[in-house]
């Protein structure tokens, strides 16, 4: 079982994963203000969905830099090992959130996709390579 979550300004986002990356089997989203810290928000997704967890991954809004991040929205600073040592695992992934999406696009097939404008681009007038 695999704890993912997207740790932003606005919102957490904390889903677990047991296979199948579209069909989370629990997903929980907090108001990230109105708590004190991730793990706190963490603890509080745990006691709701309890889960022998394999590993966890967050995407966090900031710099990570040895395995820390202090959030750019938030008077936050995550910690790899602490969120680790809180949630029982020998070690956390943290990613920026920007490096995160980039790194999910290689998973999307043409399912995940939605045209935006359809069209022919060269019609468009705009320079195109």
């Amino acid at each position: 079982m695999i704890l993912a979550g997207d740790i932003g300004g606005t919102h957490t986002r904390l889903a677990l994963f047991d296979g199948d990356p579209h069909e989370p089997l629990a997903l929980a989203i907090y108001p990230s203000r109105k708590h004190a810290g991730v793990g706190e928000i963490v603890a509080a997704f745990l006691a709701e969905h309890p889960a022998d967890l394999e590993g966890a991954c967050f995407d966090v809004a900031g710099p990570v830099s040895n395995g820390r991040v202090k959030t750019t929205n938030l008077p936050w600073v995550v910690d790899a090992r602490r969120l680790a040592d809180r949630i029982g695992l020998r070690s956390v992934e943290l990613a920026n959130d920007l490096a995160a999406t980039a790194y999910g696009i290689a998973e999307l097939t043409t399912a995940d996709l939605e045209t935006l404008n359809s069209g022919d681009p060269s019609r468009s007038g705009a320079p195109w390579p």
